[in-house]
């Protein structure tokens, strides 16, 4: 076994992967020996000098690397090629990682109520397990695909609602560590996440609503301050409203 550096979005990974399959990496680089091991996994290549300007192998990884390959290997002209599973795999594990280090994962960020004054997001109960869990981001995203239904969390694929077209791995395991496997009845509809996050996103109010699918009216009340919202909640919208309006010297 030999190891190899892979670089991804600016970050060193180390890898271990067979002698037969280093050799096609340290000549032809990273991402385009993957290319190729997908290509041309245990296959028969020819890297003799009459077909390297124009075959199958300069096609996927251009002449200049499919000659040095052909000097590397003596311009065999049947050379079978390793499956490479072991780097492949390695490669991909490499990459999830790297998302997974970019996936924002905090569980608060500061909305803007109608006069664009911020406030810190506050979880209600419905939603909390879930953010604290994934993050807003990823929450979000959970909640607006599948909130209101049921879902089933499995490590594998789940068939019928499989929340894996949305969730990434490390998502899922994420869920798996606070619900465990198996069904979640229903997941909320945590709409108040959802019109506060996208109003931080900046949104319209009109695409916040389409996109919740709640009126208009629904996402400017949710968006009024906590405090002035309070009041609407205790005294009723018309009543606070006008309370409001006269403590700012407007006519009513």
């Amino acid at each position: 076994m030999q190891q190899i550096t892979l670089k991804i979005d600016g970050k060193s990974h180390q890898i271990k992967v067979p002698d037969a399959t280093a050799p096609y990496i340290q000549v032809i680089g990273v991402e385009l020996a993957v290319q190729f091991f997908e290509s041309f996994a245990g296959a028969l290549i020819d890297l003799s000098g009459d077909d390297l300007d124009s075959g199958d192998v300069a096609a996927i990884i251009g002449v200049d690397k499919a000659k040095e390959l052909g000097r590397l290997f003596g311009y065999k002209r049947n050379l079978r090629v390793p499956m490479g599973r072991e780097f492949l795999t390695a490669y991909r594990y490499a990459k999830v990682a790297a998302e997974e280090d970019k996936t924002d994962r905090s569980t608060t960020f500061d909305w803007p109520d109608k006069f664009g004054n911020l406030h810190p997001y506050v979880m209600t109960e419905d939603v909390a397990p879930y953010v604290e869990a994934l993050g807003c981001e990823r929450a979000v995203a959970l909640l607006l695909n599948f909130g209101g239904s049921p879902i089933y969390i499995a490590l594998q694929d789940s068939g019928s609602n499989n929340i894996s077209t949305v969730m990434t791995m490390h998502d899922i395991r994420r869920l798996v560590d606070a619900f465990g496997k198996g069904q979640i009845k229903r997941v909320p509809l945590g709409n108040d996440l959802l019109i506060k996050f996208f109003a931080y996103k900046n949104w319209s109010r009109l695409d916040i609503a389409r996109n919740v699918r709640v009126s208009d009216e629904t996402v400017r009340r949710t968006l009024y301050a906590p405090l002035a919202r309070k009041a609407f909640l205790e005294q009723g919208w018309s009543n606070a409203l006008r309370g409001l309006k006269r403590k700012a010297g407007e006519a009513v």
